[in-house]
């Protein structure tokens, strides 16, 4: 009788407890920018997203004064806004 009192106070706790058995953690993906896009936004730049001839999709910067460079070659300092 005496350890029914004993067991029975340790598994009422056990069964209030905060458990965090029942967490679920997703792995999604992490959405990280392009850096020759943001590298055209952050100078000014409007980008837009064009298609080539075999279906590619490619980044042009497109600069105020109507001048346009390809995104990673504005990236690479190849091209510049003025």
């Amino acid at each position: 009788m005496k350890k029914i009192y004993f067991i029975s106070p340790i598994l009422l706790m056990n069964a209030c407890s905060n458990s965090d058995a029942n967490l679920t953690i997703k792995n999604e993906p992490v959405q990280m920018a392009n850096p020759a896009s943001v590298n055209c936004i952050n100078k000014g730049g409007k980008l837009e997203m064009r298609t080539d001839k075999d279906g590619g999709t490619y980044g042009v910067c497109i600069f105020k004064n109507g001048k346009e460079c390809e995104e990673w070659a504005f990236f690479r300092n190849e091209c510049k806004d003025e």
